[in-house]
């Protein structure tokens, strides 16, 4: 049944976490940071880590462009990926949206503790200029800054 199906992965994931917690005394954090600015909505940001799930908002995150902590754990050395889809709009008109998707590949080192920053960016000014003037523009950009520091 879903229920038991549901509870025996969730039972696996915390075993998983657990077990990596012991196994690798490298660590991974991850920051974003919404400096799109006040004339856009995030509506939806989601963020996987080697395609599991690991937050997703539909709205505002919280800490806005001073940045929120959304994960924080143990993980293998190694390459990963991290793939975050957002979609944005336009305070001006919810007709003037964006939506992206794009996967950033890192390495994680062994003994050391990564942190990633992703920055998300927006100086459109699709919906002022195009009604008035017919012409307008998108201006939107995803930073993702990579870094490791010692253990503590």
């Amino acid at each position: 049944d879903w229920s038991t199906l549901m509870d025996d992965m969730v039972s696996a994931r915390q075993r998983v976490a657990t077990l990596g917690e012991e196994l690798f005394h490298t660590r991974l954090g991850i920051t974003v940071q919404d400096r799109a600015g006040d004339d856009v909505n995030l509506t939806r940001f989601a963020l996987e880590l080697d395609g599991t799930p690991t937050f997703h908002a539909d709205g505002a995150i919280e800490g806005g462009d001073a940045g929120a902590g959304v994960w924080d754990g143990a993980l293998a050395p190694g390459p990963h990926e991290l793939p975050l889809e957002l979609t944005q709009e336009s305070r001006d008109g919810e007709e003037y949206r964006y939506s992206a998707r794009d996967t950033f590949r890192f390495i994680v080192v062994r003994d050391r503790r990564t942190e990633i920053t992703v920055v998300l960016e927006d100086d459109s000014d699709i919906a002022r200029s195009f009604g008035s003037g017919g012409e307008g523009r998108y201006e939107v950009r995803t930073r993702v800054r990579v870094a490791t520091r010692a253990l503590e």
